[in-house]
């Protein structure tokens, strides 16, 4: 990638008078607002803006610390609004590793250079891009295993609602991201090719690796995660980070032995697909244990372990029997009124992720007084033809307007809409 290995120049221009749209331009970079294809030449980055219905879009190829960089660039505005949205939260995670967790930062930053220096790389680039300290950029990317350790959750703990389908030749994962109102507007989607050479398209947190938002890749596997409110964790690969590892997996078995990997340090559900396979997978991990579950029929999974062998791990309670128990028995329930579930619709289990029952816990998430969590989009997965649809903001509206960006296997990934009025 030959334009954006010029990073010196351009980290030297971003700190000087040179404008950020100048350094771009000057590293090779295009700027796009119409509906863009796949990026043939390597060392040209795509990006299109977002709507009040679209996500912003950004597609950047080469080595992992360029990737960074070019993210770090573009979404500074992002990370920054978030840092500012949770100021305190994030005052007193930091306090917490400059003092009592110190040496639990360094083991996760040792471990995350042992096991995926490359992953830390692509930090180090958003830092650079961004301008933002790698300190704090790290900081971010282990902080529920600095909760964790805290013993303390200032703010409410996100939480996302997942249903899978498998019923003959339908297959789907269904996923409502939810997190804290500061990302709401600050999420985008990234199409990337890594020197792997596999390319994925996935929905990100500002500030946040790659990973823990709902994503697809060219090899066809499918991932979309669930925060756990683990009191327990080790030092060791922090969970983001397998997060984003995965998003490179070339077969479900990759997928598999990198979501359980012995070194990992928090607890995560992750919802897997494989195209190829046509198979769909939950994976519940904890720091010590693991169980691997091939749903058949409709299953559904919200932010508390469920499984047998993991279900045992010591959780927040108060946060399992608030947030993600009243999401859990929701959806339980709305799937219990579907008289024919061998042919329910996609619409009908959209309705269901759209439920403002038992709001401000609801399945489809809106702040409400002190409660500050949200839905921050929508995916649906398609395991059987190969495609994820990403629906901006609560689906009680993104869905019923058929406001999606469509990203298609078989196409590389062209960008598409279903609304032709958020491309114009």
């Amino acid at each position: 990638m030959n334009q954006l290995n010029r990073r010196k120049f351009i980290e030297k221009s971003l700190k000087g008078s040179v404008s950020l749209a100048l350094a771009k331009a000057l590293a090779g970079v295009s700027l796009f607002s119409l509906n863009t294809g796949c990026v043939k030449d390597k060392g040209k980055v795509v990006f299109q803006p977002g709507t009040a219905t679209s996500f912003p879009y950004l597609e950047v190829a080469g080595d992992n610390y360029e990737i960074g960089q070019v993210i770090g660039s573009y979404f500074k505005d992002n990370i920054l609004g978030l840092l500012k949205g949770r100021k305190k939260w994030f005052g007193n995670l930091k306090a917490f590793v400059q003092g009592k967790g110190r040496e639990m930062y360094k083991g996760m930053l040792l471990s995350s250079r042992k096991y995926f220096p490359h992953l830390v790389h692509e930090i180090e680039g958003i830092s650079s891009g961004s301008g933002i300290p790698f300190d704090d950029l790290f900081l971010l990317n282990i902080k529920a295993e600095v909760e964790a350790a805290m013993s303390f959750r200032e703010h409410e703990a996100p939480g996302c609602s997942t249903i899978y389908l498998n019923e003959g030749k339908r297959k789907l994962i269904m996923h409502n991201e939810d997190g804290n109102e500061a990302n709401y507007g600050g999420m985008f989607i990234v199409k990337a090719t890594p020197p792997s050479g596999v390319t994925f398209v996935v929905m990100t947190y500002p500030g946040i690796i790659m990973g823990n938002g709902p994503a697809m890749n060219n090899a066809g596997i499918t991932q979309s995660t669930n925060y756990i409110a683990s009191l327990d964790w080790n030092i060791g690969i922090p969970r983001y980070i397998l997060g984003r590892a995965i998003l490179e997996a070339q077969s479900l078995e990759d997928a598999l032995s990198l979501a359980t990997h012995p070194h990992r340090a928090f607890a995560y559900n992750h919802n897997l697909g494989s195209v190829q396979e046509k198979k769909i997978v939950s994976v519940e991990v904890t720091p010590t244990d693991y169980e691997i579950y091939y749903p058949d029929g409709l299953y559904f999974h919200t932010n508390h372990l469920i499984l047998e062998s993991t279900k045992k791990l010591p959780q927040d309670t108060g946060y399992v029997e608030s947030s993600s128990m009243l999401r859990y028995k929701v959806i339980e329930e709305e799937i219990g009124k579907i008289e024919n579930q061998q042919s329910v619709s996609e619409a009908e289990l959209v309705s269901i992720l759209s439920s403002h029952r038992q709001s401000p816990y609801s399945p489809c998430r809106h702040p409400q007084g002190a409660i500050r969590g949200r839905t921050l989009g929508t995916a649906i997965m398609n395991i059987e033809d190969g495609y994820v649809k990403f629906y901006f903001g609560n689906p009680c509206e993104s869905y019923q307007k058929k406001h999606n960006q469509i990203f298609k296997l078989d196409n590389n990934f062209f960008l598409q809409y279903s609304d032709k009025k958020v491309a114009s």
